[in-house]
């Protein structure tokens, strides 16, 4: 993590594509895909995603029309195989999407994301099914994003901080749809234009026992 969050992935196409451009599109969707899922913040040390083109269809990606719905397709291809490992996260019930957009740089946005999704206590909050929204701004806090921030922070469509203050939002309607498997949590930093979308999954009992007693 973020360097594919322990995982190989291979990837193969009878498309004919030069190795230059291949390496390139695949660079640029695993950007957005690969490199923005986490589960627990480690990562294994042989974290790969490759991708081999041999041709045998004849068509060549080597015009702008084709070379963008290539693109397109590998990135769907790309997000679809790494919400796949999310979901898949060692003992995890809930499916993070965490956005946080209004950062005055892409890298301060990236911070704010991760801080968020490798907090323990933001983790647990989500598998116990609690509004602790202390947790996120600390977490917020403790990222390399400066203040003084304008917050707002929505949970599933409700509005819980609104211009860094709580607002009164039904406490019964967000705790019911923390009760869902898919979560989206949205920080407006309301200072500049950048965003990042990072994925991940709770903290769970069942993540504690499955390491715990893990061999190698």
């Amino acid at each position: 993590c973020p360097n594919m969050a322990t995982m190989l992935s291979v990837i193969t196409t009878d498309a004919g594509v030069t190795e230059g451009v291949l390496g390139r599109l695949l660079r640029g969707a695993a950007a957005d895909t690969f490199n923005a899922v986490t589960i627990d913040g480690d990562t294994s040390t042989n974290d790969s995603v490759v991708i081999l083109a041999n041709g045998e269809s004849k068509v060549k990606i080597n015009t702008a029309a084709k070379l963008k719905l290539f693109s397109e397709g590998l990135k769907a291809l790309c997000m679809k195989l790494s919400d796949d490992i999310v979901r898949d996260g060692e003992g995890a019930t809930k499916y993070l999407r965490i956005l946080v957009k209004g950062a005055a740089t892409r890298a301060h946005a990236r911070d704010a994301a991760y801080r968020i999704a490798h907090s323990p206590l933001v983790k647990t909050a989500f598998f116990g099914c609690e509004l602790n929204w202390g947790r996120i701004i600390c977490a917020i806090g403790n990222s390399m994003v400066k203040g003084p921030v304008r917050l707002d922070l929505d949970i599933n469509g409700y509005r819980v901080i609104r211009n860094s203050e709580r607002t009164d939002y039904d406490a019964a309607a967000v705790k019911a749809s923390l009760k869902k498997n898919d979560i989206t949590l949205t920080a407006d930093l309301h200072g500049g234009r950048h965003e990042f979308l990072l994925r991940t999954c709770d903290l769970t009992i069942d993540y504690i026992k499955i390491n715990a007693s893990y061999l190698t």
